[in-house]
């Protein structure tokens, strides 16, 4: 992702594409290569993969799309990213596993995501251990929601 932002004004986003039923995994990264090791640790585990070149069109996809997982970078110039997923409705914004990847704490350090409004923290220095810990974000989302996607189940079969 460019550091350059662009003017939401000018620039028309359109909605992403993709088969009904897919599970789709946003990355907004400013490290080409992190974000391309990301896609295919997503893709392995059966996700579609999109993103968006700056933060001004990372807002606008996120307003366009749903997405059942988003992985941003910790920085203080992704805030409007995160202005925006504040506004959701806790309904809206349950159904999706925020993933954030960072330098300022440890993996899967539960303080640091709670505080940050995400399900999962990831350190940038463990990109040896990128992929297990995506899976173990992605099994314990699954298993943290489990209750809820029952219930939710239950009421919409009544």
């Amino acid at each position: 992702m460019s550091q350059t932002q662009e003017n939401t004004d000018t620039k028309r986003v359109e909605p992403d594409f993709f088969p009904p039923g897919s599970n789709v995994c946003f990355i907004c990264l400013t490290e080409a290569d992190t974000a391309k090791n990301l896609q295919t640790i997503f893709k392995e585990q059966g996700y579609l993969t999109t993103g968006a070149a700056s933060v001004s069109t990372a807002v606008q996809k996120l307003r366009l799309n749903q997405y059942q997982c988003i992985v941003l970078e910790d920085r203080p110039d992704f805030k409007p990213i995160y202005d925006e997923i504040k506004t959701w409705p806790g309904n809206i914004r349950r159904d999706i596993n925020l993933i954030l990847i960072g330098s300022d704490a440890p993996s899967l350090h539960q303080q640091k995501a709670f505080i940050a409004g995400a399900n999962f923290f990831i350190n940038k220095g463990d990109l040896e251990r990128m992929k297990e810990l995506i899976n173990q974000a992605l099994k314990g989302y699954e298993d943290y929601y489990q209750p809820w996607n029952q219930a939710r189940e239950v009421k919409n079969a009544h």
